[in-house]
């Protein structure tokens, strides 16, 4: 009998595409397994706006099994595209998908972050922004968690 993969949807921001290539190494390193995981990020290399665009993101979450959101950047004076990655938060929340995030050990983002861990009582990982070290360390857990879910949901 064949296994499903578990579909994994990867929302982060897309401002720095050095930082962007480092960080989508670090993330396919932990999810390496590809006969077990199949990980979707929220955007393309070549990033561009176009009609369909949110239709497809929807589309990735809804096909996902967990959905992992970093809020590292966010700012709200300066939101760039965080503001998207909360915006695909809330289209996984209301897909009613199991979902987690990351966020930074300080500034406005843990701020942030700490008002939505107020509202799901959950624990949520940080890591210091730009430290790929650190960011592994938590992926790592968040992978953990995951395979401890699936496996209590498929192997009963």
């Amino acid at each position: 009998m064949k296994k499903d993969k578990i579909k994994i949807f990867f929302g982060h921001c897309f401002y720095n595409e050095k930082r962007v290539k480092k960080y989508r190494d670090a993330v396919l390193r932990v999810f390496k397994d590809k006969s077990k995981y199949s990980v979707q990020f929220g955007t393309k290399k070549s990033f561009q706006i176009y009609e369909n665009f949110f239709k497809e993101i929807k589309k990735l979450i809804r096909d996902a099994k967990y959905c992992i959101f970093d809020l590292i950047g966010y700012d709200p004076q300066k939101s760039k595209l965080n503001l998207n990655v909360l915006l695909e938060l809330g289209v996984s929340i209301g897909a009613n998908k199991k979902y987690y995030f990351l966020s930074a050990k300080s500034g406005k983002c843990k701020k942030l972050s700490e008002e939505i861990t107020d509202i799901r009582k959950d624990y949520m990982p940080t890591y210091k922004k730009g430290n790929i070290r650190s960011l592994t360390r938590e992926l790592k857990d968040i992978k953990t968690k995951i395979d401890e879910y699936w496996k209590a949901r498929h192997y009963k």
